[in-house]
């Protein structure tokens, strides 16, 4: 790779994220915020950011903290011949960012694949795994799948047993210790997110569709999302909205739409740089999981001012909606419960008050940035 110097900086810490893809999702979307508020809102910090591949749908430009290897995808990187090359790369890429920057005092590695890679890191470096998801529910998930997927899984959890782990909510970090899987520190850190930023995103333009109103949902074709749910629940409704998905269209998805004799009435808008503005648009956003680390679409469609109807899924929704609106959470996992829970909120057009919401100030992207820079200290 070609690199270009510079003078190292004088900070009192310095961090680097490490993550093997930026494809549209979550962790991704918290990685990219957390390295811009350390970088442009903490006083004496700087982070970095190793991205494992160049496969991604987030368009990060020329920004000199964000190092991304040469690699085309992340698919593979397991098979040992290619593992080890990646291993070598990733510790190449942290001696030039301490070379041309300075020293890195930690390693904060998010997502599965990457533990598996940061994990055989040799480096004198401390390292942290973040826990985006509910390890028991997504192992559950994947044992449906098969006993094979199940294993590879479960070997890739074992790897944060005795290690330094950050957890996304009260909810994913209440699962530990397992049998199998301990940490030697547990922490709870909410995800960052940048309240004026997606505020002033929301008020962009509305998008380019009909002025009908549409019910919003944000989220990959997966077996964890649960969008025969979604649309079983919104066939149940007697509103004239559209619903619009935001994620890639595939086969398998306008097939499952045209199975639910939803074709005319579902959007697949793919992927949005922007998704604030559909939120802000929208009558009600709809998270029908089976399960979430946090449920980060609830807080950004809240700070749009747009309510959210959401599954009692763990983890997330009661930690989010805790003694602000326990309403808006379906009584079970039916897609009649959810159901009933849409068309109450499109009836009764409910304001979001952000005063009002006990998480508001946790949930700041300042906050969230601290407390990762305090775990060093």
């Amino acid at each position: 790779m070609k690199h270009t110097n510079h003078n190292a900086t004088a900070v009192s810490q310095r961090i680097c994220m490490v993550i093997d893809s930026l494809n549209g999702g979550g962790a991704e979307a918290v990685v990219l915020r957390l390295l811009d508020t350390i970088n442009h809102k903490v006083d004496d910090a700087e982070a970095h950011l190793i991205v494992l591949s160049q496969r991604g749908d987030y368009h990060v430009g020329n920004n000199k903290f964000i190092h991304i290897l040469n690699f085309k995808t992340n698919k593979n990187m397991e098979l040992f011949w290619r593992k080890s090359k990646v291993i070598d790369a990733l510790g190449c890429e942290l001696r030039n960012i301490e070379l041309n920057f300075g020293k890195v005092d930690a390693i904060f590695s998010h997502l599965d694949l990457t533990n598996v890679m940061v994990k055989q890191l040799s480096t004198p470096i401390e390292k942290y795994y973040v826990v985006h998801n509910s390890i028991k529910l997504e192992l559950a998930a994947d044992r449906q799948r098969g006993l094979f997927k199940y294993l590879k899984q479960k070997r890739r959890k074992q790897i944060l047993d005795g290690e330094k782990l950050i957890c996304v909510s009260n909810g994913v970090s209440g699962e530990l210790p397992l049998p199998w899987l301990s940490g030697s520190e547990t922490h709870t850190i909410y995800n960052p997110f940048d309240v004026e930023l997606i505020k002033r995103m929301a008020h962009k333009p509305r998008p380019e569709l009909s002025e009908q109103p549409y019910i919003l949902h944000i989220g990959r074709l997966s077996v964890q999302k649960r969008h025969d749910r979604l649309f079983e629940a919104f066939k149940e409704l007697t509103s004239n909205h559209k619903l619009v998905l935001l994620t890639p269209e595939t086969k398998k998805l306008k097939a499952l739409i045209k199975k639910y004799d939803l074709t005319g009435r579902v959007v697949i808008a793919g992927f949005q740089d922007n998704p604030f503005v559909w939120m802000s648009h929208a009558d009600l956003l709809v998270l029908s999981s089976d399960y979430e680390g946090f449920g980060n679409v609830l807080v950004e469609s809240l700070l749009c001012g747009t309510p959210v109807a959401t599954t009692n899924c763990d983890h997330g929704p009661s930690e989010i909606l805790a003694g602000f609106h326990p309403e808006w959470i379906a009584n079970d996992f039916s897609a009649k419960a959810l159901s009933v829970v849409m068309a109450k909120i499109l009836n009764e057009r409910p304001a979001v008050i952000l005063d009002q919401w006990p998480l508001f100030d946790k949930i700041k992207a300042e906050y969230a940035a601290k407390q990762y820079l305090d775990l060093i200290n």
